[in-house]
């Protein structure tokens, strides 16, 4: 995750082993929403992952 950019713009990038190479990433103004919409996507991606 990067800090905050100019006009309140975030990136929150995931990569790992678990995701086999892939990577999650979201770009937007509500860094709230952008780390929420990640945690979905990792727990869709690799169930269990995050229990």
């Amino acid at each position: 995750m990067d800090g905050e950019r100019v006009r309140d713009r975030w990136t929150v990038l995931v990569s790992g082993k678990p995701l086999g190479g892939e990577l999650v990433r979201w770009d937007g103004n509500d860094l709230d929403a952008g780390l929420s919409r990640v945690i979905v996507q990792l727990q869709e991606r690799v169930p269990g992952l995050l229990e």
